[in-house]
C-alpha cells in the first residue's frame, strides 16, 4: 500500500475544480483549507464535517486532544488569549508520532486561554 500524498487525497475529489486544488483553497466554504483537511482527513466537497478535537480545563491547564492522521504534515498547537495573536510558546504539544495527540498549556491569568491545530506541509 503507497503513501497517501496531498495530490493523490485531492484526485479521490474529482468533482473539485482544477482552480478549487491547492492547499489553500476551499471550495466547500466550510472554513477549512483544503490542506486542513487533508491532514484530519476529512472531505473537501462537505461543508458539515468537523475534525474530532476534544478540551478541557483541569487543574489549571487546557487540553486539546486530537488525532495526528499524516505522516507528512506538520501538526502544532498553538495558544492565544485574543484570537488574533497565536504562539507556541508554552505550549506541551503532546509528543509525536501519529494518532491520539493530547496538547496543553497552563490557564491564562485572566482566564483567557486558546488552543488551536496549525497544519502545514514542510
Amino acid at each position: 500500500m503507497s503513501e497517501v500524498t496531498f495530490s493523490s487525497w485531492i484526485d479521490r475529489y474529482p468533482s473539485l475544480p482544477a482552480n478549487q486544488r491547492d492547499l489553500n483553497d476551499d471550495f466547500d466554504k466550510d472554513g477549512h483549507t483544503n490542506l486542513f483537511e487533508y491532514a484530519f482527513e476529512m472531505n473537501p466537497t462537505v461543508a458539515d464535517q468537523a475534525p474530532s478535537l476534544e478540551s478541557q480545563m483541569e487543574n489549571d491547564r487546557l487540553y486539546l486532544t486530537y488525532y495526528r492522521v499524516r505522516s507528512d504534515v506538520v501538526y502544532t498547537a498553538k495558544t492565544s488569549t485574543n484570537l488574533s495573536n497565536w504562539s507556541t510558546t508554552g505550549v506541551d504539544q503532546g509528543g509525536a508520532g501519529l494518532g491520539e495527540i493530547t496538547a496543553s498549556v497552563a490557564k491564562g491569568e485572566d482566564d483567557k486561554r486558546f488552543l488551536h491545530i496549525h497544519v502545514e506541509l514542510p
